[in-house]
């Protein structure tokens, strides 16, 4: 009997797992579009600026996914450099408003004082669009690095915006 209510528990957990990743895949769209950004914020150490720089996406709806990104935050000695873009599409995009929200992902060679290599890498950016003007924001992070910050300087700006539900 208690074989019989493990094997249960078993496949509740399984069932639940894959409604769990398929949330997940469904939270990112397909959006064919791509994103461009330049700028800096404040640095993870909380003093001076971490600088970035990126072009990711889709050239055209049927263009092959690629992209350059590199970020460096001096104060903090960290340094990334994308080797590859392997996912890339809007994120957080169920609302009636249009949504300026990118995530990819990928790897990249990474520099921390007591690190250097190559190490998977998460980059979310979010265009103020017409909603709400100079609210750029971005967030990096690799290999125990993580920065979010509102932009002090730059820009980014989706470019063809795809009209897939989920990314318009």
């Amino acid at each position: 009997m208690r074989t019989a209510m493990k094997v249960v528990v078993l496949a509740a957990v399984i069932v639940g797992l894959c409604g769990a990743l398929s949330l997940a895949e469904a939270q990112l769209a397909d959006c064919r579009d791509y994103v461009t950004g330049i700028g800096t914020i404040p640095s993870a150490t909380g003093s001076s600026f971490a600088a970035f720089a990126l072009a990711v996406g889709y050239k055209s709806p049927k263009a092959p996914l690629r992209g350059l990104f590199t970020a460096a935050d001096p104060a903090a000695g960290f340094s990334i450099v994308a080797l590859n873009v392997q996912t890339y599409g809007g994120y957080n995009c169920f609302t009636t408003q249009p949504c300026y929200d990118r995530v990819f992902t990928g790897d990249a060679y990474v520099n921390l004082p007591d690190f250097s290599g190559v190490r998977p890498y998460f980059v979310e950016v979010i265009d103020d669009g017409p909603f709400a003007p100079g609210q750029n924001w971005i967030d990096f992070n690799s290999t125990g690095y993580i920065n979010i910050g509102l932009l002090n300087h730059g820009d980014i700006e989706i470019h063809n915006q795809s009209t897939a539900p989920g990314c318009q």
